[in-house]
């Protein structure tokens, strides 16, 4: 398995807020954050918890690992 970079797991979160339809704003209306703090993650600007990627997993109905593969 290959290790992935900040960058690329960032492109993974908004490839799959994307998929899932969603915008920045509606995924942070769900998770009781502002849209900033999505911004920030999709941009590789800021540190996402394990517990926030089980959150967005369950928001873009994927599985947890979809955002560390390439």
């Amino acid at each position: 398995m290959k290790n992935l970079t900040n960058e690329q797991i960032s492109q993974n979160m908004k490839a799959m807020r994307v998929k899932a339809n969603l915008t920045q704003q509606e995924v942070a209306d769900k998770l009781g954050l502002n849209r900033r703090s999505i911004m920030n993650w999709e941009k590789d600007a800021g540190c996402v918890s394990m517990k926030t990627f089980i959150l967005l997993a369950d928001v873009y109905n994927c599985k947890l690992t979809d955002f560390f593969v390439a």
